[in-house]
């Protein structure tokens, strides 16, 4: 669950994976973006939005997630063009 901020950059990620062509592509949110278990209060895992045509995870490279560092960032500039009613790249 989240407000309405929160819906506003799950649907901003989503509209970035649904033009994504690279294969390899995924998006994490991380722990530090979720919010702890409001039962136990334990971290909130980690999730991971794949495009299965392009891109598989299997459990060793979702490991491997962990330990990596650096992120890319996700340009989804095109969005707010596309809002606007507007062509993105015209």
């Amino acid at each position: 669950m989240s407000d309405i901020h929160g819906a506003r950059l799950l649907g901003r990620l989503l509209w970035g994976l649904a033009y994504q062509r690279r294969p390899g592509t995924l998006v994490v949110i991380g722990p530090q973006h979720l919010d702890s278990s409001p039962f136990d209060a334990e971290p909130a895992d980690p999730i991971a939005l794949v495009p299965s045509h392009l891109t598989t995870l299997p459990a060793r490279a979702a490991t491997s997630l962990r330990l990596r560092g650096s992120p890319t960032v996700l340009r989804e500039w095109a969005v707010d063009v596309a809002r606007a009613g507007g062509q993105p790249g015209r």
